[in-house]
């Protein structure tokens, strides 16, 4: 279960005029994705039958055969702070467009995107429906999906560049 934050698509002439770092550096840029989620290596749990990435769907689309309601965590993470993840967008178009290496500006927002969804958890402005009094007997805590903290150390970033 990804989301896909960085995303361009870039047509490029490539002049005669000594550009070719600065058109190398925007078609590195153009095909690089930066997905946020949990990839298949960090899916598994030790203590459910479920892996991570399962789970994740149920908490973002909720669960009516067991009544859960959603608690959606990564596009709300992301769109809550979306102004921070542009201004490292904007870093990393103006290293493109200045024909420098993009990696360091690209692994920044890989990295805060990751945080602010691993954040999103407790986080007081995700809306989320609390627990129901059954749920908080039983786990002893009225705040949904923190109990072990294994779905939200699985959420990550990869980048993926492509031709």
């Amino acid at each position: 279960m990804f989301g896909k934050f960085l995303s361009a698509a870039v047509s490029i002439i490539e002049g005669k005029d000594g550009t070719k770092e600065l058109v190398d550096s925007l078609k590195q840029l153009a095909a690089t994705d930066i997905l946020i989620g949990i990839p298949e290596q960090t899916a598994e749990r030790d203590t459910s039958e479920i892996n991570n990435a399962t789970l994740a769907l149920i908490l973002e689309r909720g669960n009516p055969i067991n009544n859960t309601p959603p608690r959606p965590f990564l596009m709300p993470a992301i769109e809550a702070d979306i102004d921070k993840i542009v201004a490292l967008q904007n870093r990393a178009w103006e290293a493109a467009t200045n024909g420098q290496d993009i990696t360091a500006p690209v692994e920044r927002i890989g990295l805060l995107g990751q945080r602010l969804v691993q954040d999103w958890f407790t986080d007081s402005r995700n809306g989320w429906p609390p627990n129901a009094p059954s749920t908080i007997a039983a786990k002893g805590s009225d705040q949904p999906n923190i109990d072990t903290s294994a779905l939200r150390k699985s959420i990550t970033y990869v980048v993926r560049t492509g031709n």
